[in-house]
């Protein structure tokens, strides 16, 4: 699938439990990597433990938690953990 809107592109493959998608903002700005991941959480410690510079990890009520980090390359990457339990969104309502 992919979507335009006026000067943002998205592009999304979902297959199963995984997806990635593909953002640019703007004409000039590099792409922005959507990654979903199982257990966010962990993932999140473990790139902080390894001295990868991340972002605050946040929730968004409906679209669960996220946070963003750049891989060596400097490509930004926005990791998702998937859509939210009912138990996520009463812990952060």
């Amino acid at each position: 699938m992919v979507e335009r809107r006026r000067s943002r592109s998205r592009a999304y493959s979902l297959s199963g439990s995984a997806s990635f998608g593909l953002y640019r903002y703007g004409r000039t700005s590099p792409a922005d990597h959507l990654l979903a991941v199982d257990k966010i959480h962990e993932v999140y410690e473990e790139l902080k433990s390894k001295g990868i510079e991340v972002s605050e990890m946040t929730y968004k009520r409906g679209g669960g938690y996220s946070f963003r980090f750049r891989d060596p390359d400097g490509h930004l990457n926005h990791l998702w953990g998937g859509w939210p339990s009912a138990e996520d969104e009463e812990r952060n309502a």
